[in-house]
């Protein structure tokens, strides 16, 4: 795939989910020298679309322009947790600057527990709802996530950032 010359991501933000992703996006969708996925915040593409070809992923960034934009990058922070991820990217954007965010793990559970509370995905209290929605803790398991995406691109590719950096940043 990624061919140089279709319109396919230079860099990815791969999460995990409840890191900052949404305040990335819209910091890189404000500078307008970042083309990011038209009409989409998240592609789901190398996680859970990837069935539905690399000519629908490529219509979501259709829209670059090199005169405009520097980079081509897809936020996709449930790309983080997905066992085969890693090895999709790998094979069809070969070397995209990938970018993990970490949150302390429990504060990006509660937030997680939280969100699914939000949209009704869940009623339960939290310790029931952690040991019924795997997915509220799975995301904080850094070590096991990150090593998938060290082991398939190397240290050098990763950028690791916090949280925490990203609000200081956002206060400014």
């Amino acid at each position: 795939m990624a061919a140089s010359d279709k319109p396919f991501p230079t860099g990815l933000v791969i999460g995990p989910m409840r890191t900052g992703s949404t305040w990335l996006y819209e910091y890189l969708s404000s500078r307008g020298d970042i083309c990011l996925p038209k009409d989409v915040k998240e592609t789901f593409y190398f996680a859970e679309n990837y069935a539905k070809s690399e000519a629908w992923y490529e219509s979501h960034f259709r829209h670059y322009d090199p005169t405009r934009h520097r980079r081509i990058i897809d936020v996709s922070p449930t790309l983080f947790q997905s066992d085969e991820a890693a090895a999709r990217v790998r094979r069809d954007l070969q070397d995209p600057v990938l970018m993990a965010t970490l949150r302390h793990p429990i504060d990006r559970a509660w937030s997680h527990y939280m969100h699914l509370r939000q949209y009704g995905a869940t009623t339960l209290d939290f310790d029931s709802a952690v040991r019924e929605i795997p997915a509220i803790i799975e995301p904080s398991l850094y070590a096991k996530h990150l090593a998938r995406w060290l082991d398939e691109f190397g240290r050098d590719a990763v950028r690791i950032t916090f949280y925490s950096d990203l609000k200081q940043h956002q206060a400014k």
